[in-house]
């Protein structure tokens, strides 16, 4: 393993760390204990758990991100709506809207696994190295799931705020 490598393995576990700790709060939240220290990129659960209990830590962080993405893109279609028709700045709701919905956005990619994760729990299969969906087989990949996410998640934005200000 190279240095950049191990670098950016390191700023992997930092950037995960809201989404970890989502599934910290998701283990209490059904009564279990669990093991995660910041900056690493998996909570492992202390004792046995049973599959309704595996099945809301592994989720938990996808329902918070997939409402909070909601929330905040619904906000921002209004905020953008309502400021195009009195002639307002639109680029100043941009920039404060915008790096909101793109980092939830990206926080919601991070949960792919965890749902290619809960599908196999579901369908009793054995955890595999290998992705079950095949749209996600890009995630074997170096390159993190949330770096494309957030490069679509930007030309949408672009062009909401193309068509608004056009």
């Amino acid at each position: 393993m190279t240095y950049l490598e191990t670098i950016w393995q390191k700023l992997e576990g930092y950037l995960l760390i809201p989404h970890e700790l989502l599934h910290v709060a998701g283990y209490r939240l059904v009564g279990k204990r669990c093991h995660y220290r910041l900056g690493e990129r998996r909570v492992v659960p202390i004792g046995p758990l049973g599959r309704q209990e595996r099945l809301v830590g592994l989720l938990f962080p996808f329902v918070v991100w997939s409402v909070l993405f909601v929330f905040l893109t619904g906000l921002a279609g209004l905020v953008l709506l309502l400021v195009s028709r009195q002639n307002g700045n639109i680029w100043l709701w941009l920039a404060i809207l915008g790096p909101l919905c793109l980092a939830v956005g990206g926080y919601l990619g991070t949960t792919a696994g965890d749902l290619d994760q809960a599908y196999r729990l579901l369908r009793r299969r054995p955890a595999k190295n290998k992705v079950l969906f095949s749209s996600l087989r890009w995630l074997e990949s170096p390159q993190p799931i949330w770096v494309p996410l957030l490069a679509l998640s930007l030309a949408a934005l672009a062009l909401v705020a193309l068509i608004l200000s056009g």
